[in-house]
């Protein structure tokens, strides 16, 4: 573990060290505690800040576990491959088949709380957890779309982006909603402000919308000047 986080996060080598850590002694597997920088040593928090820097470090960990139980990924086509060259995540996630697998990989709570209240929002009443329900989830958030029957059963909900926005950041279905993966802006501003039609909500506060360049989620929390309309 150590060396290979050693190889991709550009940090100082203190070393492996041994000690009667509560976290490490009350665990009841095989445990490991890291140290990647320290936020009261200018230099390091500095890289701290860093996107780039965080995902080097998330990399080498996740190849020093590869390394440890001698695993290897696998390719598209189901060959293992070289652990150094792991296949890029959006991969990963348009082959799961689980709900719980998907959530967990684009960062969501897969609690049965929390996708019970999704399957509500994608037009999936009564939801229980059965494994069609999950099936028909799955494909819902992946689509980005809203059940027919859902829509059917209620007047659309709308939203309002106002025209003292210049810009709107907006998302891909596939990725996280947070500033570094939001790759276009809508422009409320140069029209007057903005409305769509509420096509889902796939995140608290993020909802998916029809634009130009197809479906994208947007977030319209508490902290922006988005309306809600009914």
């Amino acid at each position: 573990m150590h060396e290979e986080i050693i190889k991709q996060a550009d940090l100082q080598n203190r070393g492996k060290k041994q000690a009667n850590f509560h976290v490490l002694r009350e665990s009841a597997m095989p445990a490991v505690l890291t140290e990647n920088g320290f936020i009261d040593h200018a230099a390091d928090a500095a890289k701290l800040k860093s996107d780039a820097f965080l995902e080097q470090i998330a990399l080498g960990h996740a190849r020093g576990i590869a390394r440890i139980f001698q695993l290897s990924t696998k390719s598209s086509s189901g060959a293992s491959g070289n652990p150094s060259h792991p296949e890029k995540p959006s991969a990963t996630k348009n082959r799961m088949h689980s709900i719980v697998d998907y959530l967990k990989s684009i960062g969501e709570d897969s609690s049965f709380a929390n996708r019970a209240r999704l399957a509500n929002s994608y037009g999936i009443p009564n939801y229980t957890g059965t494994a069609v329900q999950n099936t028909r989830l799955l494909h819902a958030i992946r689509s980005g779309r809203a059940s027919s029957k859902s829509s059917s059963s209620s007047s659309p909900k709308r939203v309002h982006l106002p025209a003292s926005a210049s810009t709107w950041r907006t998302y891909p279905l596939d990725v996280i909603p947070v500033k570094k993966n939001s790759d276009w802006k809508l422009t409320p501003a140069a029209f007057g402000g903005l409305t769509y039609t509420i096509l889902a909500e796939p995140y608290p506060n993020v909802v998916t919308i029809q634009t130009g360049r197809g479906r994208r989620n947007i977030y319209i929390g508490p902290d922006t000047s988005a309306r809600r309309l009914s």
